[in-house]
């Protein structure tokens, strides 16, 4: 649509394909597909009903708001856990709703029971333990009476035992010890209780982390950690497209955008888009990025602004008004990914697509 100055592409096939692709690197383990963070700024609720329909029925979001929604996109069947604690009060919400919780003390599960009994239904929970992320999960000391309390309750179903991983793509040693507290507490769970503790640097670094299930996030959307050995094979899929709402004429010693961080060292032809860091475009990119125009790449001149940012187009003459840019994804032979722009400014590759604004709207196709 001509009128939009900004918009995002989603390849819903994509996202299926990724999944298949892991679900075929892990096979036996099953997945629970990451879907937190407007599905790390997909859209939730397109990426949880493609998923459903491909035959993924298990969701993992942060927190009620989300589960809620999540519920009534995709209905009462699948699974959605929480990965966040859920935060005293919205017990009741959880079991009505069916929403799994990750809990890591013993009074989280007593007012979960609570609110259990009251409704009539049980409250589903999965029993966390800290490993060594220093976050959340009870102690190693704690975790074999918190099973007990679990397993001894007539109004907690015990659907899971799980840990998070620090380091798995950083540090093998610290992993490997992080895995092998694991070990000891999987081993005092019930038959039946799901036992997980890989997200995406877990599945692709520590095979032997797999358990019976696995937490993917970036990998579903195409995203590749920064770290060695063999990844799957992923389509990226998002793109973030924008306008060129005008090309201006500027003479060498000229200077661009706030703060005059960018000097013409040269007469250039400067293209302004309609994009900028109130639609989430990293403000880092000032002076370091770069943008594609016509299959070309034009670095960015001075500071990205709230809802434009300029971009030297002198070596391709023949950009014009009303031109599209792509800020991520391809341009024919060229392409932008989110890893090269995380790497650019240091950050991670979830952080660009999360914080994509929900002002940019977003066009599904593939599914």
């Amino acid at each position: 649509m001509k009128s939009r100055r900004i918009w995002a592409q989603v390849d819903l096939a994509a996202v299926v394909g990724n999944a298949q692709a892991v679900a075929g690197v892990v096979s036996p383990s099953r997945i629970m597909a990451v879907v937190k963070a407007d599905a790390y700024g997909h859209g939730m609720a397109p990426v949880a009903r493609a998923l459903l329909g491909a035959g993924i029925d298990s969701f993992a979001v942060a927190g009620m708001d989300e589960a809620s929604s999540l519920r009534e996109a995709i209905g009462p069947n699948a699974s959605i856990t929480l990965l966040s604690p859920l935060p005293p009060g919205a017990e009741a919400d959880a079991v009505a709703a069916r929403i799994a919780c990750l809990v890591s003390e013993a009074d989280a599960m007593a007012r979960l029971a609570a609110a259990a009994e009251d409704a009539g239904s049980p409250a589903h929970i999965h029993l966390e333990t800290d490993t060594g992320m220093g976050r959340t999960g009870a102690g190693m000391e704690a975790i074999a009476d918190l099973l007990l309390q679990a397993i001894g309750s007539s109004w907690l179903q015990l659907d899971g035992l799980c840990t998070h991983l620090a380091a798995a793509d950083t540090d093998r040693d610290f992993t490997r010890l992080q895995l092998d507290r694991f070990a000891r507490a999987a081993a005092l769970a019930p038959p039946g209780v799901v036992r997980h503790c890989a997200a995406t640097t877990g599945i692709l670094g520590h095979p032997e982390a797999r358990y019976d299930l696995v937490r993917p996030g970036m990998l579903l959307y195409g995203l590749r950690p920064n770290m060695d050995g063999a990844q799957p094979a992923l389509r990226p899929a998002l793109a973030l497209r924008c306008s060129v709402a005008l090309v201006q004429e500027m003479p060498e010693g000229w200077t661009v955008g706030y703060g005059c961080t960018a000097r013409l060292d040269r007469a250039s032809r400067v293209a302004v888009l309609t994009a900028g860091y109130g639609d989430g475009y990293p403000r880092a990119l000032s002076n370091r990025g770069s943008v594609l125009v016509r299959g070309r790449r034009c670095p960015i001149l001075g500071t990205v602004c709230m809802d434009l940012t300029m971009v030297d187009v002198t070596d391709v003459p023949e950009v014009r008004s009303g031109d599209t840019a792509t800020l991520i994804g391809s341009d024919g032979e060229e392409r932008i990914t989110v890893e090269e722009i995380a790497r650019t400014i240091g950050t991670t590759e979830h952080e660009i697509t999360t914080r994509i604004m929900p002002r940019v709207p977003r066009d599904y196709g593939g599914a």
